[in-house]
């Protein structure tokens, strides 16, 4: 069941474009559909030139980020950008979503301590939610196909 929740969570953004939100004390990437996933851990966007927005940019005062005009550097990389893959390491927890223009989105887990990410989503119309677990591993909590499911999705 575990590798079959997050195969449906990687085919469900497969096509979707991607807002982000820098909040308090996370970031949010909202996929539409109701999937959003929270990220506390570190991130960064790859490009085909390298690293090309860290989540501690905001960190660093670098007017050239942040144009008048309001859209941030990142909602401009994420632009009409749609997903083409997404991949899931059980083993780190990390997150990786590819998006089209050879841009994509690295999630990895920094902490031993910490939850470095949550992912909210549906799986035939009941919740799901996807943790990248503490030193590792993605658990999974919620409901698919009528069945209450409570896991580690390290099976694949």
């Amino acid at each position: 069941m575990a590798a079959a929740i997050l195969a449906r969570f990687a085919q469900g953004l497969v096509g979707r474009r991607c807002l982000i939100e820098r909040r308090e004390h996370d970031w949010t990437f909202d996929f539409g559909g109701g999937c959003v996933v929270a990220v506390a851990a570190a991130w960064r966007l790859v490009g085909k030139d390298g690293v090309a927005f860290g989540n501690r940019e905001e960190d660093i005062d670098r007017p050239s980020l942040w144009p008048l005009g309001g859209d941030s550097t990142v909602e401009r990389l994420l632009k009409r950008k749609r997903v083409e893959a997404v991949d899931l390491d059980p083993v780190t927890g990390d997150l990786r979503v590819s998006f089209d223009a050879k841009l994509r989105l690295e999630v990895f887990n920094n902490s031993a301590s910490y939850e470095g990410w949550q992912a909210h989503f549906a799986v035939d119309g009941q919740n799901v939610s996807l943790v990248g677990m503490p030193g590792g591993g993605i658990a999974f909590v919620g409901a698919a196909s009528g069945v209450a499911a409570i896991g580690a999705a390290v099976d694949l």
